[in-house]
């Protein structure tokens, strides 16, 4: 499993981001106060059916060190910024502590960009204290400046699953090892997750939530109740074993949990099956809503008759073809909300996605289809005529452009793009 590694600038803060860049459902991984996306990776690796993402927050790891604001508002923005803008559909959002509380937030401001929410020993803040803030100062500030080698840094630290976490994120330079965050921006960073409790946004997730407690965690049993109590669609495992960082101390138990709930089914996730007759009259549907709808900012008026021409359409026919090229449906609650099909030469004829299920994760559950029947098929490549619309998400997934294109139909010039995936096989 290859993984890119960049940096993605909002405003003034560069953020720092692994990808795998894997065909599977996106996953995003984000850590925990005074961690970095390190701590996560052996997650990622456990996960290579899945393109997988991690960023170092804001102030953390590899990102900017001493940023301005270090608001949970600018830390949900952070994430809102990177699913909007490198993952481009929805996501299941996984987060440990503080991440975890991030994570929350983001799926409370805007659950279009999550299909799914896993807590690690999260929950809604505003527990902590001065007093507890004053102790977590005093620890950092107690960190030598640099260390001389690892075998210093462990005297110093210890033999932990989290201090071997620190200790594989310290800063290699020519003379030693240096921390890479300051004890002064963590404070300011957890001081606001202090601040109050955000009871209000959790009771408003709706996607399916998995909350996952250590058995030596932060959180004791009434906490625990109280906040799956007032969750929405709120499942929870508590492990064997692991505190608050259950994630490096019982990892196998972690990845088994996360995995389940990430494999398994959820309400209002995307299912793709073969498609029937009985699918004709709705994927016809789907195609007109796709073309007069989602469409219609990227082409004019008539273009988008020529190209939709409902009066033309006929449901006995539509079926034919759609039976003739192996189509795929992709079904959200029962009902039909996008289709597409691939033919022995990786040839893509449609994919469409009603406009109602966009941002979804739909049109991204029936390129895998696409890309798992292309495998059995062994063609070396999928090619596409994509629409303006369409041309970024099938960038996003690895197409490329190779020529642009200006096919007439029904007398009207319309503007594509042939597109193209080279495949391992």
């Amino acid at each position: 499993m290859g993984t890119s590694e960049f940096t993605v600038r909002r405003g003034p803060v560069e953020l720092y981001v692994t990808d795998t860049t894997g065909t599977g459902s996106p996953v995003v991984l984000l850590h925990g106060l005074a961690g970095s996306s390190t701590e996560m990776l052996a997650t990622a690796r456990a996960l290579p059916h899945h393109r997988v993402l991690t960023m170092d927050a804001r102030g953390h790891g590899r990102s900017t060190r001493r940023p301005d604001d270090v608001s949970r508002e600018a830390h949900v923005a952070d994430v809102i910024h990177l699913l909007e803008t490198v993952v481009g559909e929805p996501v299941a959002l996984v987060g440990q502590s503080m991440g975890g509380h991030t994570a929350l937030l983001v799926a409370s401001a805007r659950p279009d960009l999550v299909d799914r929410l896993v807590l690690l020993e999260a929950g809604v803040g505003g527990d902590g204290t001065a007093e507890s803030r004053a102790g977590m100062r005093q620890f950092f500030d107690s960190w030598p400046t640099r260390f001389a080698d690892r075998s210093e840094a462990e005297l110093f630290l210890g033999d932990s699953a989290l201090s071997r976490a620190w200790i594989d994120d310290l800063e290699r330079r020519p003379d030693g090892l240096w921390c890479r965050f300051d004890a002064d921006i963590v404070i300011a960073t957890i001081e606001p997750v202090d601040a109050r409790a955000r009871w209000d946004e959790w009771t408003t997730v709706a996607v399916p939530t998995l909350a996952v407690f250590g058995r030596d965690g932060m959180f004791d049993t009434v906490a625990t109740r109280d906040f799956l109590r007032r969750g929405r669609r709120v499942q929870h495992v508590d492990l064997a074993a692991g505190g608050h960082d259950a994630h490096l101390e019982a990892h196998d138990l972690w990845v088994a949990a996360l995995t389940a709930f990430l494999d398994g089914p959820a309400g209002g996730s995307a299912t793709v099956r073969p498609y029937e007759s009985a699918d004709a009259a709705g994927t016809l549907a789907v195609f007109l809503d796709a073309v007069t709808v989602t469409a219609a900012g990227d082409y004019s008026p008539d273009q988008i008759a020529a190209w939709s021409a409902p009066q033309e359409r006929d449901v006995t026919e539509w079926d034919l073809v759609r039976s003739r090229l192996g189509t795929v449906v992709a079904t959200v609650d029962g009902e039909v909300a996008g289709f597409s099909d691939v033919d022995d030469q990786g040839y893509i004829d449609m994919m469409f996605v009603a406009s109602r299920f966009g941002r979804r994760g739909v049109a991204g559950a029936l390129l895998r289809e696409v890309e798992r029947r292309a495998g059995e098929l062994t063609v070396p490549a999928l090619w596409t005529n994509a629409s303006i619309t369409a041309r970024p998400f099938f960038e996003r997934h690895g197409f490329v452009v190779v020529s642009e294109q200006h096919p007439v139909i029904r007398g009207t010039l319309l503007r594509n793009y042939r597109m193209r995936k080279e495949l391992a096989i």
